[in-house]
């Protein structure tokens, strides 16, 4: 109970505040910020670190730093204030996030190594997993791109830094002679390969450990990547594919 509690409580608000913000910049993006109305439960709104009220009354990025000042979250936000009417840069936006989030993540892992040690070879895995999945997408698209990756995980900085020197092609070479090359086997793209590895080493830790933080993680990984399958499944309908297509995007 004594474990589980801070990071349950840490991580259930800091989710709940990234996504809470990603989603108003995105609405200030669109124009739409006059029907941005999140609803989220008061338990939730009572720990969030600002005013709901407030976020839902920002009109500008000016109005999102005001309502941050304080959080934790806004020097994340100040690195991207975007130019004189110009949308956020969403990318660089969640990717500062994201690193504050782990950041805060591990340094409760630090204060109580013993407690956490399951916990932090599981979030090692998940952080692991979308570095080499960004930087995969990336080097698809782009040979020159440079990524912004997270400094955690089991992959040093040299390592993720000659990944991301290498084109497409040699990167998915590289890897596949790596710890995580027994993923990527067959025809699945090597990104989607590596969501179904997440998905596979949660589902095994849920049966084999005790550690009542490991398993709140393998569960809220477990549960967002629901959540995606879902998403992904009404795309598929909206857009008409075929079932067996829409079936082998599915990190399952």
């Amino acid at each position: 109970h004594h474990l589980l509690l801070p990071l349950l409580s840490m991580l259930l608000q800091q989710l709940q505040q990234y996504n809470l913000l990603l989603s108003a910049v995105r609405h200030g993006n669109a124009g739409t910020l006059a029907v941005f109305a999140p609803r989220i439960p008061p338990f939730f709104a009572r720990h969030l670190g600002f005013s709901l009220a407030d976020l839902t009354d920002c009109r500008t990025f000016a109005d999102l730093l005001r309502v941050l000042a304080g959080h934790p979250y806004f020097e994340a936000a100040a690195e991207n204030i975007p130019a004189e009417n110009r949308p956020v840069n969403l990318s660089s936006l969640e990717s500062s996030l994201l690193l504050t989030f782990y950041r805060r993540t591990y340094a409760l892992f630090e204060a109580a190594p013993r407690r956490y040690a399951d916990a932090r070879a599981l979030t090692d895995v998940l952080v692991d997993g979308d570095n080499l999945q960004k930087l995969l997408r990336i080097r698809r698209l782009s040979p020159t791109l440079s990524p912004r990756l997270l400094p955690y995980g089991t992959l040093s900085e040299g390592t993720l830094a000659a990944y991301a020197a290498l084109p497409y092609d040699r990167l998915v070479e590289q890897l596949r002679r790596s710890s995580y090359g027994r993923w990527l086997t067959g025809d699945l793209p090597p990104d989607f390969a590596l969501r179904r590895m997440v998905y596979a080493r949660c589902r095994a830790d849920m049966r084999r450990l005790t550690s009542p933080p490991a398993l709140l993680l393998c569960y809220m990984t477990l549960s967002r990547h629901r959540m995606d399958c879902l998403t992904t499944v009404l795309e598929g309908v909206r857009y008409q594919m075929d079932a067996a297509d829409v079936m082998a995007l599915l990190p399952v």
